[in-house]
Order: C-alpha cells, then sequence, then structure tokens
C-alpha cells in the first residue's frame, strides 16, 4: 500500500519528518506538497507520478474542500484503489504508519479504523483533571 501525504506548503514533509521521529523512517510515502504560485495542472501531475501504477494509494491531505484534497479526490473517482482521507494530524499519520503492516489490512480498513479513531487525535487537559479525580476515589 501506497501513502501520499499532502497539503498545502510544507506541511505535508513535516509531518512526515516528525512522524520519523516516532516511528523510525517510512517507505512507500510520498509527499505532494501545494506551494504558492502552483497551478493545478502541477499539482494534479505530482499526484499522478506519486501514484504511478499503484493498486491501493490511500492519500492524506490537510483540510477538506482545499486544493490537495479536490484534486486527490477527483483522481480516486477515476481509480477504483484510491482513498482520500482530509484532516491530516500527527496521531493521525502515526496511526496509519503503526496500522498500515497489520496483517490483512486493505486500504478500505485502514480508512475505516481512521475514521473511527478520528475522535481520539484530539485531547484537552479538561480530560486528564477528570481522570485524576476518578483515580482519587
Amino acid at each position: 500500500m501506497k501513502i501520499i501525504l499532502a497539503s498545502h506548503g510544507h506541511l505535508a514533509s513535516e509531518l512526515l519528518n516528525s512522524a520519523e521521529m516516532i516511528c523510525g523512517e517510512q517507505k512507500d510515502i510520498n509527499i505532494v506538497e501545494f506551494i504558492s504560485g502552483e497551478d493545478l495542472y502541477i499539482l494534479k501531475s505530482k499526484f499522478l507520478e506519486c501514484i504511478d501504477n499503484s493498486t491501493e494509494v490511500l492519500i492524506i491531505t490537510d483540510v477538506f474542500g482545499g486544493t490537495p484534497y479536490n484534486i486527490a479526490a477527483s483522481i480516486a473517482l477515476q481509480n477504483k484503489g484510491c482513498l482520500v482521507i482530509a484532516g491530516a494530524s500527527l496521531p493521525m499519520i502515526l496511526d496509519v504508519l503503526m496500522s498500515r503492516y497489520e496483517k490483512d489490512i486493505s486500504i478500505q480498513k485502514l480508512a475505516e479504523k481512521i475514521l473511527s479513531n478520528k475522535s481520539s487525535y484530539i485531547r484537552s487537559s479538561q480530560e486528564l483533571s477528570y481522570l485524576s479525580e476518578l483515580e482519587e476515589l
């Protein structure tokens, strides 16, 4: 399974750098960055170059409805083995990296897992104080 991280600017590269600090060097991950001044055709060609002849491709973008997402989604509509998820964050990327080699995990199952875990990616310190109150009981 190939993974593409796509973003406005250099966010995708920095998310991968941060994830590799935690999980080590990663293979089969491509970065697509939409740089200021580029047009849609350049962005689309970056995606197509990364996808190449891959049978399963998971594209993770920064913002739902943003240009990288829209281009990726238009490509996915024409490519049965391509799936796009928006809302990239470091916890999401870590989840993907640690789950993608699970036995019998398909791109669809991985996407379902990420979508079902999405609420666990954002936490508040108020939750911690609630938990410490429970421990005092």
